[in-house]
């Protein structure tokens, strides 16, 4: 293993112990997201059949509101782990010994 690899792996441990419930809510935005997208469909042909207009229309837009909440949240969470990460990396190269 090379300074660089040791370099990365401290690093993305130090992000690992800083927020250790971040694969965890990864998880959970991707199973609402899925769960958003699956609703979607059933309101969506709903729609399309013309039933319960009024109702399957405001489903639409609840599950089309779950699944850009989702992707909002996975998004901003990604990028604050990557810049969290970078930081964290910085600092790993400049320490004297790594």
């Amino acid at each position: 293993m090379n300074a660089e690899e040791i370099a990365r792996r401290r690093a993305s441990l130090r992000v690992e112990s800083r927020h250790p419930w971040r694969k965890l809510r990864l998880g959970l935005y991707l199973a609402f997201g899925a769960s958003g997208v699956v609703g979607f469909f059933v309101a969506f042909f709903r729609v399309l059949a013309g039933r319960e207009l009024p109702v399957s229309l405001t489903n639409l837009a609840v599950q089309s509101g779950v699944i850009a909440l989702m992707v909002f949240l996975w998004r901003l969470e990604t990028r604050q782990e990557n810049a969290l990460f970078e930081r964290y990396l910085a600092q790993e190269t400049r320490r004297p010994g790594a």
